[in-house]
């Protein structure tokens, strides 16, 4: 979470696909956890899913920022 705050703290594009890197790896990590939860451990943990519906929105965030700033590039050439 501190990299998807540091990513969005600062501007540009480098930073927009740190974000998205950040996310996906979050997102996938938090996958893995859930199939922990879900299928190894036998139990649900609400901050756990609370965690995943988050860095979920994040990876959705962090693609229409990328998104966006591929769109306001292409308009500026």
């Amino acid at each position: 979470y501190a990299g998807l705050l540091l990513s969005a703290a600062i501007k540009g594009e480098r930073a927009a696909v740190f974000g998205l890197f950040v996310a996906l790896v979050g997102t996938l990590y938090s996958a893995y956890l859930t199939y922990l939860e879900l299928f190894v451990i036998q139990a649900i943990c609400q901050w756990c899913v609370a965690s995943a519906g988050l860095i979920a929105a994040s990876l959705l965030v962090a693609t229409l920022r990328i998104a966006k700033s591929d769109n306001l590039a292409l308009t500026k050439r």
